[in-house]
């Protein structure tokens, strides 16, 4: 499986689609699931924007594909849509941090850098730092 690291700048994440290239403002929520969805689950900030997982999720957010025609209203897969279209759907289902649960089973990975408040909503811990590694050699570090 090849890892594709995006560079993070502060909570900015450049996506390119159909060879545009462009920085989106996210919140951190968005980095850590995909970066436990379909990175290494260790560095924040490594995503594969192409990732099939074992049980044929794909995508950065590893959607099932039911759930991926259903939110994009297309026969196709999330590992083939463009980056920003998979951003804007992790946050239609993510929903304020109240649809966590769609990512259950990433909790145990994800947990390191969000945690779930007293009124079931996922939150950022506030960590300030950000690392990606390729190989081991940092690409960001705040």
């Amino acid at each position: 499986m090849s890892l594709f690291v995006t560079i993070l700048l502060g909570y900015y994440l450049r996506v390119c689609d159909y060879g545009y290239c462009k920085t989106l403002e996210v919140e951190p929520e968005v980095i850590a699931i995909s970066s436990c969805e379909s990175g290494d689950g260790l560095n924040f900030g490594t995503i594969d924007w192409d990732a099939v997982s074992k049980t044929d999720d794909t995508g950065a957010f590893q959607f099932n594909d039911a759930t991926w025609q259903w939110l994009a209203n297309t026969d196709g897969r999330a590992k083939d849509a463009p980056q920003s279209l998979q951003v804007m759907k992790f946050y239609e289902l993510w929903n304020h941090g109240l649809g966590w649960k769609h990512w259950k089973s990433s909790q145990p990975c994800w947990s390191q850098w969000i945690r779930i408040d007293k009124n079931g909503r996922a939150v950022w811990k506030g960590k300030k730092y950000i690392t990606s590694q390729l190989n081991g050699v940092p690409l960001v570090k705040n």
